[in-house]
C-alpha cells in the first residue's frame, strides 16, 4: 500500500506544506501528517477529496508508487531541470501563495516537456516524461492555484490557427470546470488510453460527451469526432501559443483558390479542344 508515500510525494510536487493542506482539502496538519506516516487512514469521503485535488484516482493513490512514473528532479545550478510530468498525473508548476516567482524578475518557470499533443488523430506519449527546457512568463499572465505545462504541437489539423511544431501553454481544469467549458475554445484532451488531442471543443457534457473539431479546411482528412466523458482522463485549456513559424491564416484559403483556378483552366482548355468537334 503506497498511500502515505504518494500523499507526501504529491504534496511536495505541488510545493505545499502539511499545514497548507487544510485550505485545499479541509484536512488538518496533524491528520495529514498521520496519513503520510500511515498512522491512520482516511475514510472513503476524505480519500475522494484527496483524489480530486491531486487529479489521481483512488486506486492509483493506494496501489501504485506514483514517483516511479513521475518523480521530482532537484533543480541544478543552471535551473534547467524541473519535475518530471505527465498529462495523466499533474504538472510541476502549481501557483499558490507559497510558490512565488522570482521576486527580482517577477517570472514563473514553466517546464517545456517532450510530450506532444496531436492536432490530428491523437498522440501517444510515454508514461515517463522528461523536461527539455523551461519558459518564463510574468506571474500575472497565469492564474493562481492552477497547474501549468508547456507542450509541443504535432500535426497540421489545427493549422492555420496553430502550427505544427509550435508550443502551447496549457492549464489543467478541475473536473468541476468541465461542465462549464466554453464552446469553440482550444483544449488539450488526454484519454484513458494515453492519447492526447489538441482540438477546438464543443461542450456537450449535458449529453455526456464533447465534440473535438479541427481548424483545418481539409475536413475530409481531419473530421470532427465525439469523446464520451467516461473516456476522458484530463482536460487542459490552451492559454498561450508561440511558434517560430509566421502564421498565414490565408494560406489554405489561397491554396484551395489556386487549385480551383487550375481546374477551371483545365476545363476551359478541354472545352476548346472539343468545341470544333461539336460544330
Amino acid at each position: 500500500m503506497f498511500l502515505g508515500i504518494n500523499l507526501k510525494y504529491l504534496r511536495k510536487l505541488r510545493g505545499l506544506k502539511q499545514d497548507e493542506m487544510q485550505a485545499h482539502t479541509g484536512i488538518t496538519r496533524a491528520t495529514w501528517s498521520n496519513y503520510e506516516l500511515s498512522i491512520s487512514q482516511p475514510d472513503l469521503e476524505t480519500l475522494s477529496k484527496i483524489s480530486k485535488f491531486f487529479g489521481v484516482s483512488i486506486d492509483t493513490l493506494i496501489t501504485e508508487d506514483i514517483s516511479k512514473n513521475v518523480h521530482l528532479i532537484k533543480k541544478d545550478a543552471q535551473h534547467d531541470k524541473g519535475q518530471n510530468v505527465h498529462l495523466n498525473v499533474h504538472p510541476s508548476v502549481h501557483l499558490n501563495a507559497q510558490n512565488e516567482p522570482n521576486s527580482a524578475e517577477n517570472l514563473v518557470q514553466i517546464p517545456i516537456t517532450d510530450i506532444s499533443v496531436a492536432a490530428g488523430t491523437g498522440q501517444y506519449n510515454s508514461s515517463h516524461v522528461e523536461n527539455v527546457d523551461i519558459i518564463r512568463l510574468p506571474v500575472h499572465f497565469l492564474k493562481r492555484n492552477h497547474s501549468y505545462l508547456c507542450v509541443r504541437i504535432k500535426g497540421p489539423s489545427m493549422a492555420p490557427t496553430l502550427q505544427d511544431g509550435g508550443y502551447v501553454i496549457i492549464r489543467l481544469l478541475d473536473r468541476a470546470e468541465w461542465a462549464k467549458m466554453p464552446d469553440e475554445r482550444v483544449f488539450v484532451i488526454s484519454d484513458l488510453e494515453g492519447k492526447a488531442y489538441l482540438k477546438r471543443v464543443k461542450n456537450r457534457f449535458k449529453q455526456g460527451f464533447i465534440v473535438l473539431k479541427s481548424d483545418s479546411l481539409d475536413q475530409a482528412n481531419h473530421p470532427s469526432f465525439n469523446l464520451h466523458a467516461s473516456e476522458i482522463n484530463t482536460i487542459w485549456e490552451v492559454e498561450w501559443y508561440f511558434t517560430a513559424k509566421m502564421p498565414n491564416i490565408h494560406d489554405q484559403y489561397y491554396s484551395r483558390l489556386q487549385q480551383l483556378e487550375d481546374r477551371v483552366d483545365d476545363l476551359s482548355s478541354h472545352l476548346l479542344k472539343i468545341e470544333p468537334k461539336l460544330k
